[in-house]
């Protein structure tokens, strides 16, 4: 058999098969023996009519073939479908999220598509065919959010998405959640106010609204199209105290939505104001190993203990109402090891019996953090002062669950840390390991002192 041969790698034949590689192709083009690969003309051009042509499209980066003369996919492209992304918050230009789904092209258009169908063209970075990142227009208004994602293949599909992107921070309330003592009987003009404001740069306030029922206070929610929701109206003439609570909404122009709740009263008569009397009458001085707010036998603490809507009462000689501003006790001893880090102090409302273990976020409602964890020392026979930096309303009828949490004290633990104790019933956690507790957390129901920490309020 006939062939030529040249530096023993190309090979034609007699049959004019040509091989690369080997001395024997068995077809028209063999390149049994190579390891690398064959490249194919690239040239989106010069369209031949000879069918069964391939090449590769460098500009659309797939295999096309030549069908009725033309240059079409090797492969059916088929239209792509957007299914998820993570994340859809991007309150940032520029942050990132990856889209998933199927039949993604390396060479499409993606844009954020506004809630009046106008495009933001987008960077993106191919992945595969089921995953595409895309970037965050550096131009994208709030004022037209929420967004949606959109690709448009170079055959000519298009699919956007069903899920919504959010890309602003929210507003924000700036009013304190007790907003006033209102006097009977009196007319209010502009009103009590209730402010948010919209932390995104572009954005603003589109409404505040409320919900709840304060019909009855004689006031109505009046928005001034700006930032501010005003309670207007004048107030009832009445001979006791009105005590409203209520949820305010705020939604900026990104559609971005915040809630929070607010409460308000009405008194023909000023509440107490100064520091209180003693809650519970003093029994005894707390012992050195015994629960107490300061005590050191252990080096961290959480204890929850409650306080009756009479005893509170008595203790405000006899108000019906007080804005606690803080608390205050009496140190006996110092403990020996201190500061205890992340003193936290959390106060809730309830009508439940007081010797109920309130603890967690569930019996009795919620916690409010009165006092952030911070570092806090005692110094023997002073009293310890506690600013709240959130004011609680109490008003007769409600008793009052207090919680105290911190963290590791330095050192070690101490037989020292005393203070005035009463009668009734405190429940506690307490452990010498690092970390620290919260006010949010649980206490175990047979952890219990029948004991309590005497304390007094500071009312405004």
């Amino acid at each position: 058999m006939a062939h030529f041969l040249i530096n023993d790698t190309l090979v034609l034949n007699a049959y004019g098969n040509i091989g690369i590689g080997t001395l024997h192709p068995r077809s028209s083009i063999d390149v049994f023996g190579r390891t690398d690969g064959i490249i194919i003309p690239s040239t989106p051009y010069n369209i031949p009519s000879l069918f069964g042509s391939i090449r590769i499209n460098t500009t659309v980066k797939r295999f096309e073939v030549v069908r009725n003369g033309t240059w079409e996919p090797l492969v059916p492209i088929l239209e792509p479908t957007i299914t998820s992304a993570v994340p859809t918050r991007l309150p940032s230009a520029r942050m990132a999220s990856v889209i998933s789904g199927n039949h993604f092209e390396p060479i499409a258009e993606w844009s954020f598509v506004d809630k009046d169908g106008t495009l933001y063209p987008c960077v993106s970075d191919f992945l595969s065919t089921q995953q595409v990142v895309v970037y965050r227009p550096d131009y994208l208004p709030l004022s037209k959010s929420p967004y949606k994602v959109r690709v448009h293949d170079n055959v000519g599909f298009v699919h956007v998405s069903t899920f919504l992107f959010d890309i602003g921070s929210g507003p924000v309330f700036t009013s304190p959640s007790f907003l006033s003592n209102l006097d009977p009987d009196t007319y209010y003009f502009p009103g009590i106010p209730i402010t948010a404001i919209d932390q995104d740069v572009d954005g603003g306030i589109l409404s505040i609204s409320i919900n709840g029922d304060i019909s009855t206070s004689g006031l109505l929610p009046i928005f001034d199209n700006q930032s501010t929701l005003f309670l207007q109206g004048a107030t009832p003439n009445i001979d006791n105290i009105a005590i409203y609570n209520f949820t305010a909404t705020a939604i900026d122009t990104g559609s971005n939505i915040s809630t929070m709740g607010f409460s308000f009263l009405i008194s023909n008569g000023e509440g107490f104001t100064g520091t209180s009397e003693d809650i519970i009458p003093v029994t005894r001085i707390s012992g050195t190993t015994e629960v107490s707010l300061v005590n050191n036998y252990w080096r961290r603490y959480q204890i929850v203990w409650s306080y009756s809507s009479l005893e509170i009462h008595s203790a405000l000689l006899y108000a019906s109402r007080a804005i606690i501003t803080g608390m205050r006790f009496m140190v006996r001893q110092q403990p020996l090891n201190q500061p205890y880090p992340d003193y936290a102090i959390g106060i809730k409302l309830h009508t439940l019996a007081v010797e109920t273990n309130i603890s967690g976020n569930v019996i009795g409602g919620e916690w409010s953090m009165v006092k952030s964890p911070s570092s806090e020392s005692f110094t023997t026979n002073e009293a310890k002062i506690f600013n709240f930096t959130q004011p609680i309303t109490w008003v007769i009828g409600n008793n009052i669950g207090l919680v105290c949490a911190w963290g590791q004290c330095p050192v070690n633990y101490s037989d020292t840390g005393t203070m005035d104790i009463g009668d009734g019933r405190c429940y506690f956690t307490s452990t010498d390991e690092s970390g620290l507790f919260t006010i949010y957390d649980l206490v175990d129901s047979s952890r219990s002192r029948v004991i309590r920490p005497v304390v007094q309020f500071i009312c405004l």
